[in-house]
């Protein structure tokens, strides 16, 4: 593999416009990782990754991105207690503003209907309708004092 090689990598993105799409589908995206902009100043984010593809390669892209700060200081804040930009990325539940992304490996991200058991329907794209969460799942998080709701749902299931 030779350097232009190793500093791009591909981002699989679930895509569905209710309004546009008969079937869900996948775009891939290449892209460059020294041309992110990282909204911490430091480390990379599944969030910076969304914008720059958004900015870049397609506008119509939609997800959710609560705040336009970094995520520890929108907590600081208390702007984003809800954790709405929960994804999952290679299979694994997180926030957007918060999963790092080295560029070493390729992503895939969809929306949390990927796992039809926490029973999410897609609005557009990886947005998904706002969780209705059950009392006793509201305990459960709340005891675990995540800002991650899909990670704490999918946890307690195993």
């Amino acid at each position: 593999m030779n350097e232009r090689e190793s500093s791009t990598f591909d981002v699989k993105i679930f895509r569905f416009d209710p309004f546009k799409d008969k079937d869900p589908h996948y775009d891939i995206f290449k892209v460059p990782f020294e041309k992110i902009k990282s909204s911490s100043g430091g480390k990379y984010t599944v969030l910076d990754v969304l914008k720059f593809i958004k900015a870049n390669y397609d506008e119509s892209l939609s997800f959710y991105a609560s705040c336009l700060i970094p995520f520890y200081e929108a907590r600081k804040q208390g702007r984003c207690s809800r954790g709405i930009c929960n994804v999952f990325v290679n299979g694994k539940p997180v926030l957007t503003c918060e999963e790092p992304v080295t560029g070493k490996e390729d992503l895939l991200i969809e929306p949390p209907s990927a796992d039809p058991s926490l029973g999410f329907k897609v609005v557009k794209d990886i947005i998904a309708e706002d969780v209705t969460i059950r009392e006793k799942d509201y305990y459960f998080i709340a005891q675990k004092k995540s800002f991650n709701v899909l990670r704490e749902l999918s946890k307690k299931g195993s």
